[in-house]
């Protein structure tokens, strides 16, 4: 059974450029997966999960979400890896920062962990929705 959800996109600025630029976007996204959302906290100097693919999919689009609390004390890395690469990918999410993130997760074992390197605990809130 599918679901949805909607992602609104909304970038304004006056003063970044020369001329005022503004980006809007509002997409109904259809999840037909597993989905999850949650408030968690990440242990000081740990490593914590908050996706992994458990099956091959080709056609597969994870719909995700973090945002750091704006709480926090210090920085949040997200480490994005696929199951047979030795590459991975990072976002730095400042207290109070948020990504939002259409992941290919073609291949079981692709994952998103989320990475505290301060010596305090820090919050994350975490949403996602898997489309096959």
């Amino acid at each position: 059974m599918s679901k949805s959800f909607t992602a609104n996109l909304s970038l304004n600025s006056s003063t970044l450029f020369p001329q005022s630029a503004a980006v809007n976007n509002l997409v109904t996204q259809v999840v037909s997966g597993s989905a999850g959302f949650d408030i968690l906290i990440v242990s000081q100097s740990s490593t914590r999960n908050l996706f992994l693919a458990t099956e091959a999919d080709v056609s597969s689009t994870v719909y995700f979400y973090a945002q750091a609390l704006s709480t926090n004390t210090d920085t949040l890395l997200l480490s994005i890896t696929g199951s047979n690469t030795s590459g991975s990918s990072f976002v730095r999410l400042r207290p109070g920062d948020m990504t939002y993130i259409p992941l290919n997760a073609a291949a079981a074992g692709v994952a998103v962990n989320c990475i505290n390197a301060a010596v305090t605990k820090q919050d994350i809130y975490v949403f996602y929705g898997q489309r096959s």
